[in-house]
């Protein structure tokens, strides 16, 4: 259907001051966005062109904590919001009511030269790697990624968040993969490749082979264009990437073990 300006809801909802890339999600039947120590959620449901106002929940961050990015990660049935902040990052529950897990942000993640900023945690994903193993990834202000396993036995996620090798060079902006992107859905097609950008506007394709130090591999990378990518997105044999100039692009990941992606579009 074609877009028209009519057909869209609008919904009276105050606006977020947080500064954040990834701050609209969805989990659960609700939409989730975040202001600089709470995450706000309302039922999709509830949507409608009415004009009467949305009723938001707002959930404080733990020890309010600032908020860098809100994800919905999703396995199988199970669904999780993953809240990055300046103190590492904070696994929900899907309705935002129960705190289930804390991972301090990793000493590794401090950069080696001076910060413009304080370090945080930004941008998560969960991926399937080679092993059939999901794992969650999260990045860090000095570009750090970072893995930690699924128990689908237990339910939840364990171990400590082991590091990806160094790669990008500034903070991370955004994390994905096919598997993120279908929320959880598995299909044999899918690949355990993992997408990360920075704020230099640089993208790395990474391969997943199991959880744990040695999990993840460096596959290619794209160059730092100076626009940073906000936003990621994976679908099958394609990269969406959104900078912050406007710009949406696509790569295409056909062949990506052999030497690299190309720019689709």
């Amino acid at each position: 259907m074609p877009y028209t300006e009519k057909a869209m809801v609008k919904a009276p909802m105050k606006p977020s001051p947080s500064l954040i890339y990834n701050n609209l999600t969805a989990c659960g039947g609700s939409l989730l966005y975040a202001h600089i120590r709470q995450a706000c959620t309302f039922a999709l449901s509830s949507l409608g062109d009415s004009g009467v106002p949305v009723a938001v929940r707002k959930v404080d961050s733990q020890h309010s904590d600032v908020i860098h990015s809100i994800t919905a990660i999703h396995h199988n049935a199970a669904a999780f919001l993953v809240i990055a902040t300046d103190a590492g990052v904070q696994i929900w529950d899907k309705t935002v009511t129960h705190l289930l897990h804390v991972l301090p942000l990793p000493p590794a993640a401090a950069s080696g030269t001076a910060p413009r900023n304080a370090p945080f945690a930004r941008g998560a994903a969960i991926n399937v790697a080679a092993d059939g193993t999901p794992t969650l990834v999260f990045g860090t202000s000095s570009g750090g990624l970072f893995n930690l396993a699924f128990s689908e036995a237990d339910g939840k996620f364990v171990g400590t968040p082991a590091p990806l090798p160094a790669h990008h060079t500034t903070p991370i902006t955004a994390v994905s993969s096919a598997y993120q992107s279908r929320q959880g859905k598995w299909t044999e097609d899918l690949g355990c490749q993992l997408v990360t950008a920075d704020e230099a506007g640089g993208i790395a394709v990474w391969e997943g082979s199991s959880a744990g130090p040695t999990g993840y591999k460096l596959l290619t990378s794209i160059a730092a264009t100076g626009d940073p990518v906000v936003s990621l997105g994976v679908r099958r044999d394609l990269i969406v990437a959104a900078r912050l100039g406007g710009a949406v692009q696509l790569y295409g990941l056909v062949g990506v073990a052999g030497g690299g992606v190309r720019r689709a579009g």
